[in-house]
């Protein structure tokens, strides 16, 4: 904590100046956010910092792994933290995109990973640990669809670069398309579990019925992102490609003609 406080002195005596100056000057006009952002809440990622928002810009929800509880989940498991976002950033704050971005090396989707090929170790849920009942909830959908698709040697063939993870399809609310994760095989296992469960995880947004007459109009629009720690690469998930495209001054033109046609 004593790092913590001296932070906060340093922000006060170099930064907050700066920072009561950006909060007047936007509270003068009216500032429309523009994204609901859910990720993770690994310290590594900073979201605001990624996308350079101003102040008001992006309504974000962070949790572990990045989940989007299904609609269907959160209505029998109670009220969830990011469907009450949703609403409030969809609904009451007219924002039309949100995105769901993973990570590399997630420590919660490398635990799915570990544990793949046993479920039932999985769907154990206990109030001794937390995290392990949220994964639960949230995360076995991932894995189950994972290992239906791709067998144990497919999953290492495509390690060593032999094959291609790919084919299964997802719907962001308005149609499906077919997928691929990490096509040139530059990341681990673990990692193209990430992507996958990324991609799941923003169309789990799609399920919930307030939203759905929005994503139909094209009013509301669902992203994936995919941010690569190691070497500060953010990356988006290319619907017409069918994988994860890094943002680049080669690619950033063509990436937002699209998501925004």
């Amino acid at each position: 904590m004593d790092k913590i406080i001296r932070g906060v002195l340093k922000f006060n005596s170099r930064m907050r100046k700066d920072y009561t100056a950006d909060i007047d000057r936007f509270s003068q006009k009216v500032v429309k956010p523009l994204t609901v952002f859910i990720t993770c809440m690994d310290s590594r990622l900073n979201p605001i910092t990624f996308v350079q928002a101003n102040p008001g810009e992006v309504f974000c929800i962070r949790n572990p792994g990045n989940m989007v509880p299904h609609y269907c989940e959160a209505e029998a498991e109670g009220i969830s933290a990011e469907g009450a976002g949703l609403e409030l950033g969809c609904i009451m704050n007219d924002i039309g995109n949100v995105v769901v971005c993973g990570h590399s090396d997630c420590k919660a989707v490398n635990s799915l990973y570990a544990q793949r090929n046993c479920w039932h170790r999985i769907q154990e849920r206990t109030m001794d640990s937390p995290l392990k009942s949220w994964l639960s909830l949230h995360g076995l959908q991932t894995v189950q669809k994972f290992t239906k698709l791709f067998s144990e040697e497919d999953q290492q063939r495509s390690a060593r670069g032999e094959t291609i993870l790919g084919g299964f399809k997802f719907n962001f609310g308005r149609e499906e398309f077919v997928c691929n994760v990490d096509p040139n095989n530059k990341f681990n296992l673990e990692d193209k579990l990430s992507q996958f469960h990324c991609l799941q995880q923003a169309s789990n947004v799609a399920s919930y019925p307030l939203l759905q007459p929005y994503l139909k109009k094209g009013e509301v629009k669902i992203h994936a992102m995919w941010f690569d720690v190691s070497k500060g690469q953010m990356h988006l998930f290319s619907p017409t490609n069918g994988y994860f495209i890094p943002i680049e001054e080669t690619s950033a033109d063509e990436l937002a003609k699209e998501i925004t046609s």
